[in-house]
């Protein structure tokens, strides 16, 4: 896993205000952060003596999670579990019925969890799966919901103090924050498989609403928008910036999950600027035009270019998302991709290996064709950044795409420009320890610097 960067999961504090606001009891333990061992966690759970408990688990974190639900079970056989999460779609049914749970909730999971601890029987709720003892059911899937603004703010106060959790900041404590749900593009690595691709977003009052909640509660000072897709509607996007502009909250913002870039221009950028943005991630994915398009990645590398250089223009990093060993890649669209990354020359760059996610396009291609490797209904058995690949391509052994992710991180990296540039974005304390910190856990994901 990445120690650098941890989140809160504000996906939990949205299902734990829906709760509350339905009149339920409701207690968050972010595992993650206090890293309890699991019969310690699970003595902890029983001492609250819950009606039932929920745990979502995503591909890396799914074996923990089972573990600490039989664990559960095992203390308190009458204890209804439930999982959720984006790992649940594809595995919930063989997982219920193998390790003995009772419930799992796919796709957006307020309403259906709500349902289900307001006592309406499970038959009757949509996006729910369950295990009646002698066989799997699954219901049809939930829709969408419409308005989401009509959802309370997240229990914040319900997960540990914002100042515990990680990321590269200049101002502390961090508020993230999801103005929208839903990306309607079609990557084909990339799971929609909670929000869906229809977008639906926040209204500004809402967004600011949310905001002015975490300063005056919270007094975060840096906002961390986790967006999909912040700027497909700009107008929504400009006044939203506005609004923050307006409320003279001098809060730094890092727009950390990576913005679409077709949209741009120089006066939008300075209205970043003005709001506060100091980073932006840009998922790039690759350099080669034919592997964008292989994976349905819509996306001029022109455009890219000069989406940096409005950044550059600005003063604001730009971190360069990149992915290496798609199943289509080759040793020349791979070396494209790093000529790509150099001559965009975004602040820094991130050269993540694939990895397969269940409910994908691309994951149910490589099942089908029999080239996944290393996958089981537990997931991964290692971080989102690693120095493994769980697929095989025909094009490119692993051991090498291994070697080409390392000269990919060297060739970019190790340039005496580029190490005087990255050390002068460094503004506080709490930069220089993520910085430390991130660069520890790349060597160690990757090998980096064997």
């Amino acid at each position: 896993m990445n120690s650098a960067t941890q989140y809160p999961p504000i996906g939990l504090a949205m299902l734990a205000s829906v709760l509350r606001e339905a009149g339920h009891e409701v207690t968050i333990i972010d595992a993650n952060i206090f890293k309890e061992p699991g019969s310690r966690l699970a003595n902890r759970i029983g001492a609250l003596k819950p009606d039932l408990a929920g745990i979502t688990v995503n591909i890396i974190s799914a074996r923990a999670g089972v573990q600490l639900a039989t664990t559960l079970k095992r203390l308190d056989p009458a204890l209804a579990i439930c999982l959720g999460g984006p790992f649940v779609t594809d595995k919930s049914g063989p997982l219920l019925k193998k390790y003995g749970m009772d419930f799992a909730v796919y796709g957006e999971g307020e309403v259906t969890f709500s349902e289900l601890c307001s006592g309406k029987p499970p038959a009757g709720i949509g996006g729910l799966v369950y295990f009646d003892g002698t066989g799997i059911t699954v219901n049809p899937p939930r829709p969408l919901l419409e308005d989401i603004n009509t959802l309370p703010l997240p229990a914040y106060d319900l997960l540990p103090p914002l100042g515990l959790y990680r990321c590269r900041s200049r101002g502390t404590p961090v508020g993230p924050v999801f103005t929208s749900r839903g990306c309607p593009f079609h990557c084909t690595y990339c799971t929609s498989v909670v929000f869906g691709k229809k977008f639906r977003a926040h209204s500004p009052d809402y967004i600011m609403k949310n905001i002015l909640h975490l300063t005056k509660n919270h007094g975060i000072r840096q906002l961390d928008i986790l967006d999909d897709h912040f700027t497909l509607d700009m107008d929504r996007a400009e006044e939203t910036l506005d609004r923050i502009i307006h409320a003279d909250l001098k809060l730094h913002l890092n727009f950390q999950n990576g913005i679409r870039t077709e949209k741009l221009t120089p006066a939008f950028v300075r209205k970043m600027k003005k709001a506060g943005t100091f980073k932006v991630n840009i998922g790039i994915e690759s350099g080669s035009v034919e592997i964008l398009g292989k994976v349905k990645k819509n996306l001029d590398l022109q455009n890219i270019i000069d989406a940096i250089r409005m950044f550059r223009a600005e003063g604001i990093i730009t971190v360069g998302l990149f992915i290496l060993g798609l199943p289509f890649d080759t040793e020349d669209t791979i070396r494209e991709t790093i000529d790509f990354a150099i001559k965009a020359d975004p602040t820094m760059t991130s050269f993540a290996l694939y990895m397969p996610f269940p409910g994908t396009e691309m994951h149910d291609y490589l099942r089908q064709n029999g080239l996944l490797t290393g996958e089981n209904e537990l997931g991964f058995d290692s971080g989102f950044y690693t120095n493994r690949l769980y697929h095989i391509n025909p094009n490119l052994s692993s051991e090498r795409t291994i070697t080409l992710q390392k000269q990919a991180l060297r060739a970019f990296n190790l340039r005496t420009g580029k190490i005087i540039e990255t050390l002068g974005t460094i503004r506080t304390f709490e930069e220089l320890k993520w910085t430390i910190r991130a660069s520890a856990d790349l060597a160690r994901s990757t090998g980096f610097f064997h």
